[in-house]
This record gives C-alpha cells, sequence and structure tokens, in this order.
C-alpha cells in the first residue's frame, strides 16, 4: 500500500484480511503470517491512494468456489474497515504444494 496510513488503517487492512483467511478458506490463526509492504508515492499511475495489492500464498487444492469466496470476504472486510472499496483492491493467490512449503526444518506435508 502506499505509505502514510496510520497504524489503525494499517492494523485494519491486515485484520481484515486476516478474518477473511479464517472465515473463508479456514486457516488457523496460528498459521496465518502477514507482511505489509509500502511505498512512497503512487504504486501505479491507474491506482488511487487507497489501493491495496494483496498476494496471498496458500497450499494447493481450494476450489474455485472457495477461492471467490475468499475475494469476496476480504472485499467486504476492507470496505467495513479501514473504508477501502473492492474496485481499489488487487488481490493475488499463489498456490503451492506441500512438499515445496518448509517449517521447523521439514517440509510441511
Amino acid at each position: 500500500m502506499v505509505s502514510g496510513k496510520t497504524q489503525e488503517y494499517r492494523k485494519a487492512v491486515l485484520q481484515g484480511i486476516r478474518e477473511a483467511l479464517k472465515e473463508a478458506v479456514g486457516v488457523p490463526d496460528g498459521a496465518i503470517e502477514q507482511v505489509l509492504y509500502e511505498v512512497e508515492g503512487d504504486f501505479s499511475s491507474r491506482e488511487p491512494e487507497s489501493g491495496v495489492v494483496i498476494e496471498i500464498t496458500l497450499f494447493e487444492g481450494r476450489s474455485r468456489e472457495i477461492k471467490s469466496e475468499l475475494y469476496r470476504t476480504i472485499a467486504r472486510n476492507l470496505a467495513q474497515s479501514p473504508g477501502i472499496a473492492a474496485r481499489d483492491l488487487v488481490i493475488a493467490l499463489y498456490e503451492i504444494p506441500r512438499e515445496n512449503w518448509g517449517t521447523g526444518g521439514r517440509p510441511a506435508e
């Protein structure tokens, strides 16, 4: 997102995404890691200052319906707080096989 937002705004964005992952996909709270990057100025000449790019990495295997529900839930949550319009969101979902994800020195499979 573009830098200069308040701490409350940034927290609301992260919380809205976290809650959507839990509600729409069933990701347990302890399995969600979030990183927020801020850029100086307008990150795209066609996106408004309220625009947010969201990248999510998940294990592969969710249905199209679940992914669609995730997108809708994120948009709903972020519209409610901090007030980001759905048209100002870009969401990219990256799915990887479990054997390509390691934790604790072991593959997640």
